[in-house]
């Protein structure tokens, strides 16, 4: 039997890179850890980020940068910036910090594994 490993570790700095940027040390690891964890669930569960494949989070002296990969970069923002406010108020009230969130559009969604296996992609039926 050989040693099982997760396919993102295995490919990392290869092919895909980390999903979360920062440093921290022992005693604040474990907060940080979670916080991510809490920022992707709290982000996964709207509907305005329902064609969504991933999110990076970078973390900088007391700040934290989303950026939210998606098909569907209209949605996310909604009218005039409106949904995107809200969701810097929301992820500002969770995590007490400041928090900057990117939009980043996938322009070939049907290359995405994720938003295939979702269905968002461009495929027809």
């Amino acid at each position: 039997m050989g040693q099982k490993t997760s396919p993102i570790g295995f490919r990392l700095v290869r092919t895909k890179d980390w999903r979360s940027s920062w440093y921290a040390n022992k005693q604040e690891f474990g907060k940080l850890l979670g916080d991510d964890k809490k920022i992707r669930d709290f982000l996964s569960s709207k509907p305005s980020c329902q064609g969504a494949s991933k999110f990076t989070i970078r973390r900088m002296s007391g700040k934290v940068e989303v950026t939210i990969h998606t098909a569907r970069p209209g949605l996310v923002i909604g009218k005039k910036g409106a949904e995107i406010d809200q969701l810097k108020a929301d992820l500002r009230k969770a995590t007490g910090e400041e928090v900057w969130i990117e939009v980043d559009e996938i322009k070939r969604p049907d290359l995405d594994a994720k938003l295939v296996a979702d269905g968002c992609g461009s495929a027809r039926h």
